[in-house]
């Protein structure tokens, strides 16, 4: 859906583990992520795909994209697709 261009946001629990990867520990401040890559599936030979990130902020995502209904997550809004890979 991310590449056909329809699901323009992903979502990722608020967690401990999540919380240490978007903010910064000393200030509390925001980590600035220009790009994600996704990654499809566990096997050798995967289709990649780099995106670009517009913003990323806590709420409730959309439950038809992905995000757990009524529970607060990171959202990761998506831009363009940069590049994308078969390895």
């Amino acid at each position: 859906m991310i590449l056909s261009g329809i699901k323009q946001e992903e979502y990722r629990e608020d967690t401990r583990y999540w919380n240490s990867r978007f903010f910064n520990s000393s200030d509390c401040s925001w980590k600035d992520y220009d790009t994600v890559m996704f990654h499809e599936g566990y096997r050798n030979n995967r289709r990649r795909m780099l995106v670009q990130i517009i913003d990323i902020g806590l709420g409730t995502g959309r439950p038809d994209w992905g995000a757990i209904e009524a529970k607060r997550c990171f959202i990761i809004s998506l831009g363009k697709i940069l590049e994308t890979y078969n390895c």
